[in-house]
This record gives structure tokens, sequence and C-alpha cells, in this order.
């Protein structure tokens, strides 16, 4: 997928192992917060009589947690529970800050391979099979204190479900998309991002793979009586989901401050993006003798420029059908690949079959690698060659014509090329074959989540 440059290298020099070895980042001092007890009730207040272990069901989980010294607001409205593939199961019902509780709503009559995950952290609410048979810690009772407050709501899934969910449930934003674009003139855009690579150096290969999602409330701010539309986009929230040990804390250092970035742009009345100010390149680049234990380099980015407007372009989609009964159109594309160059062509659409009472669209890119001019790129290294071809890419498109507006979007793009890297007077070359998938969900603006007040 051209919307992301991802990429590691490392050791330019001695053993690949021990590099590697060396490579990988201590876990923290302590972490984030931890379980220190659960509940299974069936009210949403702090302190409400617990069901006994072997009840049938219950309609609210609350997880009280630990929260070490000096800890800054956790976000508990953020927190999830996941499955152990990452998928979530279901967000935070209601919240209570005074005592760190965080309440779920759902079927828990079983939570094994169950987890809570927030603040880029994630624990087991069973730690093991004999957990569920013991009332201590997970049955521990919760006290009621004089003088606290209900439970905040937060947003409320709409059917809440446990266990594994599939590829086609939305793991975040589950509010129906029932408003048609001409009254609901804010919306909610979640992007998914997956990223798979394999890199050969000196011969030997090595795999990654990360994952992250970014969430941004979308408002049109103006009409243009020909159709076009100016845009407000504002990243609400950006989470780790998967990551290795060696990119993980610079995974999150980038989304973190990503969160919070506004951008503006002006849509055509065709879907295409005129104008988009306001994003810029968070590129993470590394070289040295002792970079990450040993000597080597390592560059790290998230979402460019040209992928946010893409992005764009995808969740303002507008067919443009041909006449005469064709079901195909095209037009020029083009991206800038940051330090490794860039990307033109052409992507091709196609309409396909309906479902679910939604158009259906396909396209399909026929792209060239353009690689990079000497020394263009600001690195702590240089690229001296790279050379890249993609393999069959593109995407499909949900699109409710009652709505005018896009639901889904999915994209991958593979690639498989060599790299030559100059560093401290060596030519390392890198073998490299990566895909990346992102998927692209427009759903109805939630409304904002209340804070308890502390008094």
């Amino acid at each position: 997928m051209r919307r992301i440059c991802w990429i590691i290298v490392v050791m330019l020099g001695g053993s690949v192992g021990g590099m590697l070895g060396a490579g990988e980042a201590p876990p923290p001092s302590q972490p984030p917060w931890s379980i220190k007890s659960w509940v299974r009730c069936d009210e949403t207040r702090p302190g409400a009589s617990p069901l006994p272990q072997d009840a049938a069901s219950s309609k609210y989980l609350h997880i009280e947690l630990v929260l070490p010294p000096a800890a800054g607001d956790p976000n508990l409205h953020q927190f999830k529970i996941v499955d152990a593939r990452g998928q979530v199961v279901a967000e935070a019902y209601g919240f209570h800050t005074r005592r760190s509780i965080v309440v779920f709503e759902g079927d828990w009559s079983r939570l094994e391979g169950l987890y809570l995950a927030g603040a880029g952290h994630r624990e087991p609410l069973i730690r093991t099979p004999q957990a569920r048979q013991t009332t201590q810690p997970v049955a521990e009772r919760m006290p009621p204190a004089k003088g606290d407050p209900p439970v905040v709501q937060a947003r409320r899934p709409a059917s809440p479900a446990v266990g594994p969910t599939s590829e086609s449930s939305p793991p975040v934003t589950t509010t129906s998309p029932s408003s048609p674009t001409a009254t609901a003139e804010e919306f909610d855009q979640e992007v998914l991002v997956t990223h798979r690579s394999q890199m050969n150096i000196h011969g030997l290969d090595f795999k990654s793979e990360l994952q992250y999602r970014v969430l941004s409330a979308l408002k049109i701010e103006k009409k243009d009586a020909d159709g076009g539309l100016s845009v407000v986009q504002r990243v609400k929230q950006a989470e780790a989901v998967k990551a290795d040990p060696l990119t993980q804390w610079v995974l999150r250092d980038l989304l973190g401050k990503l969160v919070g970035a506004t951008f503006r742009f002006k849509v055509g009345p065709d879907g295409h993006v005129t104008a988009f100010e306001g994003a810029t390149l968070r590129l993470h680049a590394a070289a040295g003798n002792n970079l990450l234990g040993g000597q080597g380099l390592q560059m790290v980015s998230i979402i460019d420029p040209d992928g946010w407007r893409e992005i764009a372009e995808l969740t303002f989609f507008q067919p443009q059908l041909p006449s005469e009964g064709k079901h195909t159109w095209e037009r020029p594309f083009a991206h800038g690949w940051g330090p490794l160059g860039s990307w033109s062509g052409k992507v091709v659409y196609s309409q396909i079959e309906p479902r679910d009472g939604l158009l259906r669209f396909s396209y399909a890119f026929a792209l060239t690698h353009r690689p990079p001019n000497p020394g263009g790129a600001a690195l702590p290294f240089q690229i001296a060659r790279a050379d890249f071809q993609h393999e069959k890419a593109g995407g499909a498109i949900a699109f409710d014509a009652s709505r005018g507006r896009v639901v889904e979007a999915n994209e991958e793009f593979p690639v498989k090329g060599q790299l030559t890297i100059e560093f401290l007077g060596q030519e390392v070359p890198v073998g490299l074959e990566e895909t990346q998938h992102f998927r692209v969900r427009v759903r109805e603006r939630k409304p904002a989540v209340e804070r308890p007040r502390e008094d």
C-alpha cells in the first residue's frame, strides 16, 4: 500500500543474531495500569452485588484498575475488551474515574481468552485455567464508597458480544449508519492499517508485522452549489494494535503525536480531492554505532501526506459510471513514497455485483516505481538505489446510494524490490517484500463522552 512507508533496517556489521537480540526494546519498568479485580453484575453502579461464579450470564462486567503513582489520565472511556487476536469484543459502556473502574455491557458468562486493553497495554482477564475456580482476586467484591457518583456512560455499543469477532464486524465504531449526508454533517472515519514485511539482509530473512488504528472526526463545513465540499478532519484516537518489540515504542510515539492533528481539504463534486492542507510526514529515522545496542539504522513512518489525501478520496468517493452500458472508468494516479521514491500510473475502477443493499466497486492499480533522487532525503543515511514493483494491487468500495456516501473501503498493496543503503562507508543491499492492507470505515458521528466531576 503506497499510503504507508514503513521499513526497518538493522545490523550493518557484526553478528546479525546478536544485533537483533540487543535491539529488542526493554519492557517499561512499570505498566501504565494493572487489573486489581473484576466482578460480574446486573447493575452499573460501583459496589453492586456480584453474581456468583457459576451464574449463567451477566449484563455488566466491572473491572477495577491499579494505577501507578503520578499516573496521568488513563482515558478510561477508551478501554476495550479484546480477544487473543486483538479483535474488539466490547467497548467501555461506562467508567468511574475516582475509583478507576471501567464497566462493559454484554454476556460475560465466559471470560477465558479475553483481555482488557487500553493506554497501549493489555492484560488477560483470566490469567490461568485455575483462576476461574477461585474468588481471589477476580471475584473480589468492590465495596461501595460513601458519596461515589454513579458510573458515567461512555460510548455504548449497539450489540456487544463475547468471543471472537469476524473481520466484517466493526472493531471500534458500532453505531448504525442511518443518517444521510444531507443531514449528518459530522461523522467518524476509522482507518485500520496492517503491514507485513520480510527483509533479507546479508542472506538472512527477518519478518515483522504491525497494525494500528486511527479514528478521526470529519465535519463538512461548507457545501458549494456544484456539490463540492469543504471538510475539516481532526484525529481523535490513534493506537497500536500489534507491533514487534523492535518498533513498538517508536510506533506509539508517532501515533501519540498524531492525535489532535487537524486537516482541511476540499472535495470536488466528482469526489476528487482538489486541495489538502495540514498533513505532514511523520517519520522516525536514526543511524549510528550505538543504535538499538549496536551498529545499524532504523526507519519507521506512518500515514504520509499523500496517504491522507487518498484516504479522503476514498471516504468521499463518488461513482463516475460511463454511458452505453460500460462499467469501468479510470483516472491518472501519482503518490510520493517519501525517501523510497514515488509511484505513478493509473487506477481503473469497475462496478461489480451489489450486495447487502450497497453498490460495490473494485479498483486496480497499474503503477511504475520511480527511485528517489540521490541525496534528496534528509536522513542520517543515504538510499543509494531503490527498485520496486507492485504485484496485483487494488481494493473494493461499498457505497450506500441512499446516503450518497461510502460505508467501507479495503485496499491491499503488495510490493517487492531491492534497496541499497550507504552508511558509514558501506553499501548494504536489502531485499524487501511487503504487503500493506488498510480498511476505511465511515460511521455516524458519536456523541462526546461525558466525564465525571470530582466533587
